[in-house]
Order: C-alpha cells, then sequence, then structure tokens
C-alpha cells in the first residue's frame, strides 16, 4: 500500500527564447522570462505542499532546479559561434554548468531519497562548490540540497493569489467548452 507520494516541480535556468530580435534583446528575453517562470513555478508549488500540509496529506512536495545543462540542445536555433562563447563562459569561467548525468542524479536524489520523506515545500539546487582533493576521476563537487529562493518566489500572498487565479483560469477554460 502506498504510504507517501512525491511530486517535483522541475525549474530550468532558461525556459523560453525569442525569435527574430537583436540577440541582446533575446538574452534579456531569455533571463526575464527564466526568472518570471521560475518563480512562477516555485510559488506553485510552496502553496501545493501548503495546501497539503494543511489537509494532513503524505505528499512529498519540493521543487528543484538541476542546474544549468548547455548540452541538452536548448540554445540550437541560436548562432553557433555565440553559444559557444556563452557556454565557454558559463563552464569555464562562471563553473555554472552541470552534466547531463550529475542533473539525472539530482532529480533521482529527490525521487528516492527517504531523507526527503515528509520534508515538503523546499526549493532544491546548487548549494556550493568543494574540492575534492585533486582526484581528477571525480572532479570537483557540487551539492546539491535546499536553498532559499527569492523573496518573490518565497511571498505567502503571492503563491496563493497565482493558485487561485490559475483555478478561475481553468474554470473559466472548462465552462467555456
Amino acid at each position: 500500500m502506498l504510504k507517501t507520494a512525491v511530486f517535483i516541480l522541475i525549474t530550468m535556468y532558461i525556459h523560453t527564447y525569442a525569435h527574430s530580435y537583436s540577440y541582446i534583446y533575446t538574452i534579456m528575453h531569455l533571463f526575464i522570462s527564466s526568472y518570471m517562470l521560475q518563480t512562477g513555478n516555485i510559488l506553485t508549488t510552496l502553496e501545493l505542499s501548503r495546501r497539503l500540509t494543511h489537509q494532513n496529506s503524505h505528499v512529498t512536495c519540493n521543487c528543484m532546479s538541476p542546474g544549468f545543462i548547455p548540452t541538452t540542445g536548448l540554445f540550437r536555433e541560436f548562432n553557433f559561434f555565440l553559444v559557444n562563447i556563452f557556454i565557454f563562459v558559463m563552464k569555464y569561467m562562471l563553473n555554472v554548468t552541470v552534466t547531463e548525468e550529475e542533473g539525472g542524479k539530482r532529480l533521482v536524489y529527490m525521487i528516492t531519497d527517504r531523507e526527503l520523506n515528509g520534508k515538503s515545500g523546499m526549493y532544491y539546487g546548487k548549494t556550493k562548490k568543494i574540492d575534492d582533493g585533486g582526484d581528477s576521476t571525480i572532479g570537483d563537487i557540487r551539492l546539491f540540497g535546499p536553498i532559499l529562493p527569492s523573496i518573490e518566489a518565497r511571498d505567502l500572498k503571492q503563491g496563493e493569489l497565482l493558485w487561485n487565479l490559475t483555478e478561475q483560469l481553468i474554470d473559466t477554460e472548462l465552462n467555456d467548452r
């Protein structure tokens, strides 16, 4: 018999992109859209967690960012040269990228780790980087755990408002059919 369930909303750093504008506008649009979408995802997850907790549910409800994974083809529509410069800067100069394997391991952790049972309403992502002592087979270790989202994403009133507006939109759409 299932005693617990897990709900994980995966957010990304960049979700969408604009066509037919300058690269500067497109990059600005990417980050603004990403921030707004990620904030909405976190607000929704925290509100769902709050509602499930209020109902004494056994569902674990969290939100996670697997990290910036540049090898997924996200930038396939952009100029090849500029994309490679961007990835080089993000990977080697700012050290903010993760591999597909590492992103996948983070998702598996969120789903399977028993320590997370009953821990709801959290946002997980890269917490900090530590050196493993130079073992070239391991490389650096990127720790993953609960992190504090932006002030906007923690606004309980905005989360409830977003939830209620979403319910209204769904009801309107269903009633118009």
